[in-house]
């Protein structure tokens, strides 16, 4: 039996599953938990009275968790042919079929707007 390829190992960190391995439900927390402090972030630029003493750390907050997100969509880019049918699409088709799909879509549109 091969070893599973460094693709694979990172579609099985990012994709959904029933029964999750525990390393998949770190990454997952992990970016959730960072989508929620941009939130909070961006919530808190808002505060007049707050923002100027913690203005220094908002955009490395914003920067950090654009940067974060432009690294999972890559990966999700890259790991995209793993979720397919072995052999039911070349490579760039699954990659494609990726960044047409809603959640391809959402990942674009939130790390574009900041490049």
């Amino acid at each position: 039996m091969r070893a599973p390829t460094w693709r694979a190992e990172f579609d099985r960190l990012l994709a959904p599953a029933e029964s999750p391995p525990w390393s998949n439900r770190l990454v997952n927390g992990t970016l959730m938990a960072l989508i929620l402090v941009s939130v909070v972030a961006a919530v808190v630029e808002t505060v007049e009275d707050l923002a100027p003493r913690i203005a220094w750390v908002l955009p490395l907050v914003e920067s950090f968790a654009v940067a974060a997100m432009a690294v999972e969509f890559a990966l999700r880019f890259w790991a995209a042919p793993e979720r397919e049918a072995i052999g039911a699409r070349e490579p760039w088709s699954a990659r494609l079929h990726y960044v047409t799909s809603f959640v391809g879509l959402v990942h674009l549109l939130a790390v574009l707007p900041s490049l």
